[in-house]
């Protein structure tokens, strides 16, 4: 450490520290520029958003290295010498902010996910809004912001659900007497949703059925399956769907199952 100490002075100090400067207020500035952008261009918010990301890790690397060439006057021996040191010194300090700064960098090369995606990670489910260089930044989707280091996504299974895409698959599950018209049920869901202004027509509308026990109640369960145009509008969508399919089923007289349940019993799932 003596060999590093000899080759440092107060003006390289201060170049140092201007560099390091410059590039987070640079890091900062390009990325609140391409969030506005994206918010403009939504059809490509997904590409600038990890743009935005992988441009951070490139600035900041960047600056490190040459803060580090600035501050330090090596020679061929003190550089072979201070790289064992400072490795050293890193691996046992900040091993797992190391380990998240690769994770960081994985995650940006292998694109499990991408900024911008809606993603179940452990109990948390949201949408990437940051992968920094030591944590990924999820909104949920009451509007918390979840900090995970990026190291655990390599330890982890976590899932993507658009997956890069702008649109996304969203699934709802309604629940009718099996005495009910099913036909008639089905029919009245999928209009729902086909009408719904947050459909994405281009993709194809899946409606299933199925009887089944939900708790206590026998009942038939009818499943959309359908793509909102927008990751975001994924609960508007299907509040949307929702209150169509009720009032649809309320003026055509489908009893939901609720109706056939022995008296004291309530399901713990939804029903329609």
């Amino acid at each position: 450490m003596n060999q590093i100490l000899e080759h440092i002075d107060y003006y390289r100090i201060l170049q140092a520290i201007l560099i390091i400067a410059a590039a987070t207020w640079l890091a900062r500035y390009s990325s609140n520029k391409l969030v506005n952008v994206a918010k403009r261009y939504t059809r490509h918010r997904h590409w600038l958003m990890n743009t935005s990301a992988i441009l951070r890790f490139i600035l900041f690397i960047g600056a490190t290295v040459l803060a580090a060439t600035t501050l330090f006057n090596f020679t061929k021996e003190a550089l072979i010498a201070s790289a064992g040191a400072i490795a050293l010194t890193f691996s046992l300090a900040f091993q797992d902010l190391a380990s998240s700064f690769v994770g960081g960098i994985t995650l940006l090369i292998d694109r499990p996910f991408e900024v911008g995606d809606r993603v179940q990670f452990k109990e948390h489910y949201g949408e990437i809004v940051e992968i920094g260089l030591r944590a990924v930044r999820l909104k949920t989707l009451d509007d918390s912001i979840i900090s995970i280091p990026n190291n655990q996504f390599l330890k982890e299974a976590v899932g993507s659900a658009n997956a890069g895409a702008l649109d996304m698959m969203v699934v709802m599950n309604f629940y009718v007497s099996p005495n009910a018209d099913y036909e008639v049920a089905k029919q009245l869901v999928f209009e729902a949703v086909v009408t719904s202004q947050y459909a994405y027509l281009a993709k194809p509308i899946t409606i299933l059925v199925e009887d089944k026990i939900v708790d206590v109640v026998f009942a038939t369960h009818i499943i959309a399956k359908a793509y909102v145009f927008n990751t975001r509008f994924e609960k508007l969508f299907a509040s949307d769907v929702t209150e169509r399919v009720k009032s649809a089923f309320r003026k055509h007289g489908i009893r939901s199952a609720t109706t056939d349940m022995p008296t004291g019993s309530l399901p713990t799932q939804t029903s329609i």
